[in-house]
């Protein structure tokens, strides 16, 4: 059996996230936030998230 971790994205200000999505190409997890208007990407390698 396959085992999986989990860890906590931090520092995020959104109130909703949803619409997960893997960017294979970038290997980037990328998100929005409809309440707060903003699209998030997350880089797990580099441990960035740039908002927009």
């Amino acid at each position: 059996m396959k085992l999986f971790s989990a860890e906590c994205i931090p520092n995020t200000k959104g109130d909703l996230g949803e619409g997960l999505l893997w960017d294979e190409r970038n290997e980037t997890i990328m998100w929005v936030d409809a309440f707060v208007k903003i699209i998030n990407t997350w880089n797990p390698a580099t441990k960035t998230l740039i908002e927009r």
